[in-house]
């Protein structure tokens, strides 16, 4: 007796499963249960495909991690690595979500009037998750960016452009994003189109200068003029740049002050640059001896003074040239170079000091202006 009724459960259990699994994968959703037992093993399926879903999401994140790790072993630039990177924790959202879609389309059973507000709530975690992953994949080439231009040139750009670029960026593609959901609930978005449009007009109108300045000094990052700690001249300003920030750059005169000069007035004038293409300086000295003096003879002392100097170099060589006949000497350019234009001062005191001790005593006249006055008897 005992066995019949375990025969019989059995069969009862077992017709059971053939009902569910036969509703499942039929195709033909909303039926009715016949009993509990079927409404329970259906929960229980699409349990079962969620949990397989979340388990998958972990294996696929950790694959893409493990991947990061040997590209940054394989490869010579990080990019690679911080663009895997960046999609691990995506893929493992849009894994979870994809079991939770596939448990929820394969419920045979009656859902209750929730189908609409079910896949409703599921594009916009799916809309969510891609926007996560393009921001994701855009924020790793930023900061990839900024890390390169900072160690090459120590431009940081970093502290200045890339929480704002996030944040641009970030606000155009959520505001997509938006106008797709809308759109896929019926909502009609052409009036908010046009409002933003007209909106963005106005605010890029009222802060064009800023704009304009922003612009300047993204392409100054870019295009990179000039570096932090170049001495350059530019728009009438010439010192060392300390800062290239978003708005100006800071450039420290050689009277120890500071002049914020606004980006957009660099990148509309010419910029010299006393550090490009190396850090050797020029020095240009002009000198004056007596008439009577032979050219020729005064250049090889010059020059041997010169030499003898502190902290010129000896390559490129100095020079000297006989430019001109004054009104009261014979003119001489003496063209040294030193490292670097930090050193300019010295060195160019360095060798007035050694070309005054070696002309005097070589016995050259250095002269200076005399004007004679002849006063005429008017008697």
């Amino acid at each position: 007796m005992e066995g019949s009724t375990a025969v019989a459960t059995a069969e009862i259990t077992g017709g059971t499963f053939n009902n569910v699994f036969k509703a499942i994968f039929s195709g033909k959703g909303g039926a009715t249960a016949s009993g509990w037992e079927e409404i329970v093993i259906a929960v229980a399926f699409s349990v079962a495909v969620v949990i397989l879903g979340i388990i998958l999401a972990k294996i696929l994140r950790s694959v893409f991690r493990h991947i990061a790790k040997r590209l940054a072993k394989l490869t010579k630039t990080n990019l690679d690595e911080m663009l895997v990177e960046s999609l691990a924790q995506p893929v493992h959202n849009a894994a979870i979500l994809s079991a939770v879609y596939l448990a929820w389309s394969l419920y045979p059973f009656d859902k209750l009037g929730l189908e609409s507000l079910v896949s409703g709530a599921l594009f916009v975690f799916a809309v969510l998750i891609a926007i996560k992953g393009i921001l994701g994949l855009l924020m790793a080439f930023f900061n990839w960016y900024s890390t390169k231009a900072e160690s090459e040139t120590g431009v940081t750009m970093g502290l200045d452009f890339i929480p704002l670029i996030r944040k641009v960026v970030s606000v155009a593609i959520y505001s997509v994003a938006l106008i797709i959901v809308l759109e896929h609930f019926g909502v009609d978005i052409v009036a908010l189109v046009t409002t933003l449009g007209v909106a963005s007009m106005a605010v890029a109108f009222a802060a064009q200068d800023t704009l304009a300045n922003m612009i300047s000094g993204f392409v100054l990052m870019t295009d990179r003029p000039f570096r932090v700690g170049d001495r350059v001249k530019v728009a009438g300003v010439y010192g060392d740049v300390t800062r290239i920030g978003m708005r100006s750059t800071d450039i420290l005169t050689l009277n120890n002050t500071t002049v914020v000069v606004p980006n957009s007035t660099i990148a509309g004038e010419y910029v010299e640059n006393f550090n490009y293409p190396d850090t050797v300086h020029k020095l240009k000295l002009n000198i004056g001896l007596a008439y009577g003096t032979d050219p020729e003879a005064a250049i090889k002392t010059m020059l041997t003074a010169v030499r003898g100097a502190k902290g010129v170099l000896k390559d490129p060589a100095p020079s000297a040239f006989f430019m001109e006949f004054g009104d009261f000497s014979l003119n001489f350019l003496i063209v040294a170079w030193c490292r670097s234009f930090t050193e300019g001062l010295d060195v160019t005191n360095a060798i007035n000091v050694k070309l005054n001790r070696t002309l005097t005593d070589g016995g050259y006249d250095i002269p200076f202006p005399i004007q004679t006055l002849q006063l005429k008897n008017l008697e």
